[in-house]
């Protein structure tokens, strides 16, 4: 399988900001944000932010194999829960942290794991979180979606499959598959020329 992305966007770490040729890209957890859909989550509070980028560059470290385990310290349960998934579900990575752009719809985000599971015939999209479950995830992994595609060498294109993986204090995970209903689609792929429209207001 053939993935198929535009990865051609900077990114200011420290400033959490998606650039293409110096004009900002908004995030998809920006247009997600604005357009109501996450409210009050512990993903938004700092400790929750930082927990989790903290336990995202971990499960980077451990999936390439330089993991100092001296830095772990408080974060430990969740790179056991992060272990075991990966020998349960048979999680192979191809990409971490990959940087993507859609041009045309403008927008941009990182996703957390492309890769093999065992319930899939191709690479997915897993988005790896360390709070609790919530429906707007169905949507930022669309949007995700938006930004790559698989092609099978022929010239087609497909989505690729998409799940959350919830990382859990207690060391155990939730994988929570995508749920791409007709309804989750269009709120996700309309609520970015929405956002559009109301910078432009």
């Amino acid at each position: 399988m053939l993935l198929l992305y535009d990865a051609e966007v900077d990114f200011d770490e420290a400033e959490h900001k998606y650039t293409v040729g110096g004009i900002e890209v908004p995030s998809t957890t920006t247009i997600l944000k604005d357009s109501g859909f996450y409210k009050n989550i512990d993903f938004y509070t700092a400790g929750g932010s930082n927990r989790g980028t903290y336990v995202h560059k971990l499960t980077h470290q451990y999936d390439d194999g330089i993991m100092d385990w001296g830095e772990v310290g408080e974060y430990l349960p969740y790179i056991d829960a992060y272990m075991k998934a990966i020998e349960e579900l048979k999680l192979r990575p191809v990409e971490r942290e990959l940087i993507l752009v859609n041009k045309t719809l403008w927008h941009a985000g990182t996703l957390d794991f492309v890769g093999g599971c065992k319930h899939w015939e191709t690479e997915g999209i897993i988005d790896i979180k360390t709070g609790q479950s919530d429906k707007a995830n169905d949507l930022q992994l669309i949007l995700y979606g938006g930004l790559i595609k698989g092609s099978d060498g022929t010239g087609a294109e497909f989505d690729l499959p998409k799940a959350c993986l919830y990382l859990q204090k207690n060391g155990k995970y939730k994988f929570i598959e995508c749920d791409e209903s007709k309804m989750n689609r269009e709120a996700a792929f309309g609520a970015i020329p929405g956002y559009h429209f109301r910078r432009a207001m």
